[in-house]
């Protein structure tokens, strides 16, 4: 097969003034689109570490993981078949014969495979049962609903303040007890695949703990939401602006659509320069006057220029992303909270945020414990359990480590922070990574 030169690179890589370097002493992320050869190019970049004898690394020392079990099974499939192939041109290299022995054994799978993999060796020492089993879909919904039944118990409980709970329901406008437990499970899902979950709820409470808390925690997020949308604005504008610069000049549409065009530029321009003077950390108040201000032009009118064409078909196409533009300018103002308001509202929203983080702690440990009692694990507990524990066993750390000279990850887009914890962890020196994404 010809490789382009690109793909040659991440194949042959590490290589240092022509010389190929052993591939666990650098780490590298490969970008590539779908359908651009990744597994083919995976494939040869295994075969070539396998037979290069100048840096030998045993088939069963290399870790191999996928996104789906398919990929899996199929990626292991197409090794053994090349490993076999070379083998068969050089029968009297026996260092081949061996390696496709060993490639029997090698760590391909998915993530959460390989993560239980190690657990069920180690089960012991993660506190679980020889016999512990991965809970089924059935089963982990029962159990998810009586902790939800726990959680809901100590919500109409004495021990929970009254004024509290009809906080809650105001603040997140929950329209009953399932929109309330539905959100309590979704976020605990979702936090799952963070590496401090309990962190990230704390945070959350802490940023409506004040206002100085509360614009350190959101003015990045606003200055990302409103650079954003500035890019859509801009965008949305190129769009119909390129329609208008293409018409002919005799056009009889051309002197209106052109007044408008010179409107929409002035407010764009106008929301540009106000923007460049912001700074990177505005105040809420300066940021708020920013976007309170941004539909007006540079004369101070708030009220757009009326798209007028009597062809209706030119209309339609410039009316479609000529509103995608307003659109984009109200959102802007939409994104960022009245300082004056936010003030007002904080100490509530703060007793509303930490009931429900309350919530969603208690829901998750009482989870955890009735999965724990039944001897069960779901594939999100074993990498939450690896994690913690090559967090803070050095020597079990080592142990893996030692174990991998070459980590290769498949899909790397579709990873989550614990799963590129896990992978950091468990690297010599975050020196034997290949990430493909």
């Amino acid at each position: 097969m010809n490789w382009t030169k690109e793909q040659e690179a991440a194949i042959s890589f590490p290589v240092k003034d022509g010389a190929k370097l052993s591939p666990d002493t650098r780490s590298a992320t490969v970008t590539a689109a779908a359908g651009s050869g990744k597994t083919a190019l995976l494939v040869e970049r295994v075969i070539r570490i396998l037979c290069d004898t100048e840096h030998p690394i045993p088939a069963d020392r290399i870790a191999i993981m996928t996104f789906t079990r398919n990929a899996a099974e199929e990626f292991r499939r197409r090794m053994t078949d090349a490993v076999a192939a070379a083998a068969r041109k050089d029968p009297q290299n026996t260092y081949l014969s061996e390696q496709l022995i060993r490639f029997k054994s090698a760590p391909i799978s998915t993530i959460s495979s390989f993560c239980l993999g190690i657990i069920r060796e180690y089960a012991e020492a993660f506190g679980l049962p020889l016999s512990f089993s991965i809970i089924d879909d059935a089963k982990a919904a029962l159990l998810k609903a009586n902790a939800l039944d726990t959680a809901m118990e100590f919500f109409y409980s004495k021990e929970f303040d009254p004024d509290s709970r009809d906080l809650l329901f105001k603040t997140f406008s929950f329209r009953d007890d399932a929109t309330l437990c539905d959100t309590i499970g979704s976020t605990y899902n979702k936090i799952s695949s963070l590496t401090d979950p309990e962190k990230w709820l704390e945070e959350c409470v802490s940023a409506y703990s004040s206002p100085e808390a509360a614009e350190k925690r959101f003015i990045p997020y606003y200055m990302q939401t409103i650079t954003r949308l500035m890019e859509c604005c801009k965008n949305s504008f190129d769009s119909y602006a390129t329609i208008i610069a293409s018409l002919d000049e005799q056009h009889p549409d051309l002197p209106k659509l052109q007044a408008m065009l010179e409107d929409d530029e002035a407010r764009l321009k106008h929301a540009q320069i106000k923007l460049s003077k912001l700074g990177s950390s505005p105040s809420l108040a300066e940021l708020y006057s920013f976007a309170s201000t941004i539909v007006l032009n540079a004369k101070g009118a708030l009220r757009f220029a009326t798209l007028s064409c009597k062809d209706d078909e030119l209309k339609e196409r410039i009316k479609a992303p000529r509103e995608k533009f307003k659109e984009h300018l109200k959102d802007i103002i939409a994104c960022v909270s009245d300082p004056d308001t936010m003030r007002q509202e904080l100490p509530s929203q703060y007793d509303a945020i930490r009931s429900l983080a309350a919530l969603i702690t208690l829901y998750g440990k009482e989870y955890t414990k009735l999965k724990r009692e039944g001897g069960y694990v779901d594939f999100a507990d074993c990498e939450r359990l690896l994690l913690d524990k090559l967090r803070a066993d050095v020597v079990f750390r080592r142990e893996i480590a030692e174990r991998f000279r070459c980590i290769i990850v498949d899909e790397f887009q579709d990873t989550n922070d614990i799963q590129y914890e896990i992978f950091r962890l468990i690297s010599s020196r975050e020196n034997n990574l290949f990430f493909v994404g």
